[in-house]
């Protein structure tokens, strides 16, 4: 999966909450997708992008968007 591009600046915060649970979401649906699969190199695959989907929405509680 892409990284997905940054939010603008000029976005609500309501819109950034959403963008935040989208890849919280995400990154739940990817691990109970990984505690299905038993092959290793899948697991990890989907491991690693739940990770990166958790590291995305930590980016966006860390950033201040403002109107």
């Amino acid at each position: 999966m892409r990284e997905r591009m940054p939010l603008p600046r000029n976005v609500s915060p309501l819109a950034e909450q959403k963008m935040i649970r989208e890849y919280l979401g995400q990154a739940a649906r990817l691990r109970g997708f990984a505690s299905s699969v038993t092959p290793p190199r899948p697991k990890a695959r989907l491991l690693g992008e739940a990770a990166n989907q958790e590291r995305l929405a930590q980016k966006g509680t860390q950033h201040s968007f403002a109107i």
